[in-house]
């Protein structure tokens, strides 16, 4: 008798029960952030586990160099509903090396709602410079190219180092670089003829230097030179001279130039031109109807760019 009194409080109790609509509360939950330093770029990810029955406004992630973060610092912003409830941002613009704090959040119209903290620390596991061209683009001026890869990383310090054959050079540094860049430097005021070397380079911390593969240009220049004079006659005689180097720009004209009354010919004196070259040569001209006895003073000219250049005077006399 006492088991079946039992047996009927126990129903009775379930059925009280059953008539009332059980109410669980739901609350808006996330995981800790699962971070991962990949080929030099910083990913964070995270999952919903649960939503309150209310609007989702923006969710993502919060980081800071202090414990808490908040959306009040550092943080991103996707404000789209997701159609997982997974989700995760590349963190971008660290400096490396830097420990963080990070957390998820979830904002709705009555709070926001931030996941446990974890730490990471940004590491540059993949760096690379590399100095991709250097384009001569005036008679004195180059242009570098150079690219950097840094992932979503911050490179404090970057620039680019030039010097000559004799070691004598100097640097030029930039500041802040955020992620992967290509970089053009121009270079003037450059010394024509001489050969230039220049490397560029990447500090990441203050002491982690990285220089890039070298490259050399040599900066032209326009060498004529007077080479000698033969009697071919009484009054005639052959010049010879020689374009040896060419500069920058086209040679306009080039020849020889001959006077009696100076020393130093010039373009102004006698000239007896060949017209325009395009490549390094020898080249002759006829000097006819000399005086006999007297003293004949010639050299090579060239013209680029309306600039005259003059090989060395040399001098005769036909007797």
């Amino acid at each position: 008798m006492k088991i079946l009194l039992s047996l009927i409080n126990i129903l009775i109790i379930i059925a009280l029960f059953s008539c009332n609509k059980l109410d669980f509360q739901r609350i808006n939950k996330l995981t800790g952030p699962y971070v991962i330093n990949k080929k030099g770029y910083t990913i964070a990810a995270s999952n919903i586990i649960d939503i309150k029955n209310e609007e989702i406004l923006k969710y993502g992630f919060c980081w800071s160099l202090n414990s808490l973060p908040t959306v009040n610092g550092l943080h991103s912003v996707h404000n789209y509903i997701p159609d997982m409830l997974f989700f995760s941002d590349t963190i971008w613009d660290l400096p490396p090396g830097t420990k963080y704090f990070i957390r998820s959040y979830l904002e709705t119209p009555s709070e926001i709602t931030y996941s446990s903290e974890k730490t990471f620390t940004s590491t540059l596991d993949k760096f690379d410079i590399v100095c991709n061209s250097l384009t001569l683009i005036d008679e004195t001026t180059v242009n570098l190219t150079f690219s950097i890869f840094a992932g979503s990383l911050i490179i404090p310090e970057y620039g680019y180092t030039i010097y000559d054959e004799n070691d004598e050079g100097y640097e030029v540094s930039y500041f802040h670089l955020k992620r992967d860049t290509v970089i053009n430097a121009v270079v003037s005021n450059l010394t024509k003829g001489k050969k230039y070397y220049f490397k560029a380079f990447a500090k990441p911390t203050d002491t982690n230097i990285k220089y890039s593969n070298e490259k050399s240009i040599t900066i032209p220049k326009l060498i004529i030179k007077t080479l000698s004079y033969s009697k071919t006659s009484i009054t005639t005689a052959t010049l010879s001279g020689e374009v040896d180097q060419l500069g920058f720009y086209q040679i306009s004209d080039y020849g020889f130039c001959w006077s009696v009354t100076t020393s130093n010919p010039d373009f102004n004196s006698n000239i007896i031109s060949k017209g325009t070259i395009s490549t390094p040569a020898y080249f002759y001209a006829d000097f006819n109807n000399i005086v006999l006895a007297q003293t004949y003073y010639f050299r090579a000219y060239a013209v680029e760019n309306n600039a005259v250049y003059y090989g060395e005077t040399l001098s005769f006399t036909l007797n």
